[in-house]
């Protein structure tokens, strides 16, 4: 069993994502608020598609973070 991992979303960010099925392997996915800005009205959307689901349809495992310039390091949040 996975370990639950806590991350406050936000509309507009990419997250590494799991679906929630067995055997589900790790995509990037935007949280949409084109439904409306209420965290209710939230989806997700796949990499390379414009269909949405619903938040709960996914573990979200951490925020995708834009590559460091270089020479400069990056910690992991």
């Amino acid at each position: 069993m996975r370990k639950p991992v806590s991350l406050e979303l936000r509309p507009d960010i990419f997250y590494w994502v799991r679906r929630r099925e067995p055997s589900s392997d790790l995509e990037v996915a935007r949280v949409s608020a084109v439904f409306g800005e209420d965290p209710d009205y939230w989806t997700v959307t796949r990499a390379g598609s414009d269909v949405h689901h619903m938040l709960d349809e996914f573990e979200f495992v951490a925020e995708v973070m834009p590559p460091a310039a270089p020479g400069q390091l990056r910690t992991i949040r």
